[in-house]
């Protein structure tokens, strides 16, 4: 998991999900999995804490009202210690991967990719279009 800090003790939770939420299915033929396919982050521009911040209000600046709610709380939120990886099995907070728009998966993903060293995101990545395979059309383990 990664956390940014922003102004006003407002946490911002990041990994395969955004803010506990899984990613959700990225199917072959979905919006999440053509974004992942073909997105190149630029990873030498992020190494700043002034460029993470940059990109994380250009994230938070993308979502409407509902989905910036679920996006971003207070640094002492109870979800702080709720929050997984892991894909979810019941409904908690955050934002799926398939709620946004396109331009708002490639600014979440810019993000990440500033949080993470390039062989991290590239993992990250992988996971991510794994879960297809792991977790057909959103359908949860057993």
């Amino acid at each position: 998991m990664k956390a940014l800090l922003l102004p006003g003790s407002t946490l911002l939770l990041l990994g395969l999900g955004l803010l506990g939420g899984s990613a959700g299915p990225v199917g072959t033929g979905s919006r999440s999995a053509e974004v992942l396919l073909t997105h190149e982050p630029a990873l030498e521009e992020a190494s700043t804490g002034a460029e993470r911040a940059r990109r994380a209000r250009l994230f938070l600046g993308s979502l409407e009202q509902p989905l910036l709610e679920r996006a971003h709380m207070p640094l002492d939120h109870p979800e702080r210690k709720e929050w997984t990886n892991l894909p979810s099995r019941n409904s908690h907070g955050g934002v799926r991967f398939e709620e946004l728009t396109r331009n708002q998966l490639e600014a979440a993903l810019d993000l990440v990719a500033s949080l993470l060293s390039e062989q991290g995101y590239e993992q990250t990545r992988g996971i991510l279009l794994a879960d297809e395979t792991l977790l057909p059309e959103g359908m949860p383990r057993e």
